[in-house]
């Protein structure tokens, strides 16, 4: 049993920051009255009844008036949305699906031009992509082994990309991933990592999705039980890697099941790690933090919870900096900054008994915005004021 816990503990700690979610139904939705400028350049907000969004799978604001949305719509398909006005009118822009074939996992939101999503039929991939906002949509034909299975995407710019390729499990504390990698957009693929040359991910630890701070220097999120947390870096592009180990915490003993990710890269050499600590039914998290190229890593205290207040949707994190960063549990809100963790007492309220938090999104120290909802439907809430109160967006969808 106890095994089992922390396996299932693993794979939440895992994905944090991806939500993924089953679909049931789908609703339009028409806000019931206008909304009213902000006197304090805010978002223009009004609490009054209306009916709410449909099952939102993923959302970023890439600026204060730019963001995408993907949401379940009708027949249970994925929709993809950009808004240009902050947050309050939605349009449709999901590119025609040939019949058999539809949109899935994973899908990437660089700028408010350029997006990459995944179609698949009967099991063979292929991506399409946007350079303007979802007006137009190009295909291609990503390197996907035959006995694998896409599982991450990721890139630096609008050129440089790359692909995780999840290939077969090794046991219970591995996984054999293969990466591809392309330079023009995603037009083109090539294999950078093979099973055939010297080139091989090594198979120790459950990876995760390979993430690049920039074309050379890569990184792989890794779980794994032991003493001291790792992962795997690589400075020549992905095609070597090795283990990189990150400090011990200083108030956290003996071995644990040790998640470390999301990875996320601020600008050059500017690094925050989260990682996930799981020892039994208890989970506890740190961030680890790097400014200079010697990589001297900062670590905040621990904060411990229990995994059932983990979500259906796993846990979502927003990270502005090392000393500003948010996350979302099922109905809790927890924020870190000035080196203090604190619970954000005021989304109680905003929470109906059937909803949990979706994602968690800041764009700056005092602006944000939180997807609460279930599998079925959604609200859309905006904070000006770092989270102490939050107010409801009544937003409206344009469909095709």
């Amino acid at each position: 049993m106890k095994a089992k816990n922390f396996l299932f503990i693993a794979i939440l700690i895992f994905f944090l920051g991806f939500l993924i979610g089953c679909a049931h139904h789908f609703q339009k939705n028409i806000p019931t009255n206008e909304l009213d400028e902000d006197e304090t350049n805010g978002l223009s907000v009004k609490t009054e009844e209306y009916i709410p969004l449909p099952h939102i799978i993923d959302f970023k604001m890439i600026d204060h008036e730019h963001g995408w949305m993907t949401v379940i719509k009708d027949e249970d398909k994925i929709g993809i949305l950009v808004t240009s006005d902050q947050g309050f009118t939605w349009k449709e822009v999901t590119p025609n699906i040939p019949l058999g074939k539809e949109i899935t996992q994973p899908y990437f939101f660089l700028n408010e031009t350029h997006a990459w999503l995944t179609m698949k039929k009967f099991g063979e991939i292929q991506l399409i992509y946007t350079q303007d906002g979802g007006e137009n949509w190009i295909e291609s034909n990503p390197f996907v082994s035959e006995e694998g299975e896409m599982m991450g995407l990721t890139f630096t710019d609008e050129n440089i990309g790359w692909i995780t390729n999840f290939v077969s499990g090794i046991g219970m504390g591995g996984n054999h991933i293969e990466l591809a990698k392309t330079i023009d957009g995603g037009k083109n693929w090539s294999l950078i990592s093979e099973e055939s040359s010297n080139h091989i991910i090594p198979y120790e630890g459950l990876k995760g999705t390979v993430i690049f701070s920039d074309p050379q220097q890569g990184w792989i999120p890794v779980s794994t039980i032991e003493v001291q947390p790792w992962l795997f870096a690589s400075t020549n592009g992905g095609t070597t890697w090795e283990r990189y180990y990150l400090p011990s915490h200083p108030e956290i003993q003996g071995e644990n099941l040790i998640s470390v990710g999301p990875l996320i890269f601020l600008e050059k050499n500017n690094k925050v790690f989260i990682v996930g600590f799981s020892s039994a039914d208890k989970v506890t998290i740190a961030i680890y933090s790097t400014t200079n190229s010697n990589n001297n890593w900062g670590i905040s205290p621990k904060i411990d919870f229990e995994s059932t207040d983990i979500g259906p949707n796993g846990i979502s994190i927003s990270v502005l900096d090392a000393q500003h960063v948010w996350f979302g549990l099922k109905n809790r809100l927890f924020s870190y900054q000035n080196a203090q963790w604190k619970e954000e007492s005021s989304i109680s309220e905003k929470l109906p008994q059937d909803y949990w938090i979706k994602k968690v999104d800041f764009l700056k120290e005092n602006e944000g915005w939180l997807v609460i909802g279930n599998n079925i439907k959604s609200r859309l809430l905006y904070t000006k004021d770092g989270g102490k109160s939050w107010e409801e967006v009544q937003a409206r969808i344009e469909y095709k």
